[in-house]
């Protein structure tokens, strides 16, 4: 391999030194660790000249890949998974804080781990849940009948699990989902393979999750529709048909009451024709 480790910071709207995942990694990463950094700007705007001067300067290996057409994360994910050689793979948000401790345990996965760090929002522990509830930085094992399920933000997973994954599924990272949904099928996925006993829980990052955030209309209804069409494709697809129909049914019912018809609406689009609205035909 080439790397030990290729890190992937996922930009939105920034420019390069705005984002507090690559300030904070750059503060805390120890200068021998044997890496690629890749910035991939999702657009929409380039980033500026004098930035990416500078960080062309730094003393780590760092690729620049711009997308400013907002691809969707899935693709994002996977395009990165195959475009370097690297024992481990590791997944960032723009907006995350990692510090030494997360850094120290990243060490200790390989290529047959997968690293799944704690994640702290206003101090306090959200993610990750085991059987629908957030663990705490006690939990230790994971049992082979428990459910994982966390962000993607300082995922870690080593090449081996990767080659696993998309022999089993076609890809790693599931692209019929744009921008939510991406992280929940992935844990799915590995799931369905067992990979349980692969698992290493991670020293926690702190991540600012828009759920928890004060936010202006056209926002929250974008973010609406997102998560609906998220939830319709997660029937479809990962559920069985029966228990499927009965979420439908049971949306449909609460409709009556809550008179959110978008909710309904576009679950059930995303459902019945199984594709996102932003989807070529």
């Amino acid at each position: 391999m080439d790397y030990d480790f290729a890190i992937l910071i996922l930009y939105y709207k920034k420019d390069i030194y705005e984002s507090k995942t690559l300030n904070s990694l750059l503060a805390s990463l120890k200068p021998e660790t044997n890496c690629q950094i890749v910035l991939w700007n999702n657009g929409p705007k380039e980033f500026s000249d004098q930035a990416t001067h500078s960080v062309n300067e730094a003393s780590f290996d760092i690729k620049i890949v711009e997308t400013l057409n907002n691809i969707k994360l899935s693709s994002v994910y996977n395009r990165f998974s195959s475009m370097v050689r690297a024992s481990v793979f590791v997944y960032l948000d723009d907006d995350s804080v990692v510090g030494e401790n997360y850094l120290v345990s990243l060490l200790k996965t390989d290529s047959s781990s997968i690293g799944v760090p704690f994640i702290k929002s206003y101090n306090k522990i959200e993610a990750p849940k085991v059987n629908g509830k957030v663990i705490g930085e006690d939990y230790k094992v994971l049992k082979d009948d428990d459910f994982i399920l966390s962000i993607g933000s300082g995922l870690a997973v080593g090449c081996k699990k990767l080659e696993a994954i998309k022999s089993k599924f076609g890809d790693i990272f599931d692209e019929k989902f744009y921008l939510y949904g991406i992280d929940t099928t992935f844990f799915y996925r590995i799931k369905q393979l067992n990979f349980n006993k692969d698992i290493q829980l991670l020293s926690y990052i702190e991540h600012s999750l828009s759920r928890l955030e004060t936010e202006e209309k056209a926002v929250t209804d974008f973010r609406k529709k997102e998560r609906c069409y998220d939830v319709g494709l997660q029937w479809r697809y990962y559920f069985p048909l029966a228990k499927s129909l009965y979420y439908i049914l049971r949306l449909a019912y609460q409709t009556i009451s809550s008179k959110d018809v978008q909710k309904l609406k576009y679950t059930s689009l995303a459902f019945f024709t199984g594709k996102h609205y932003r989807e070529r035909v």
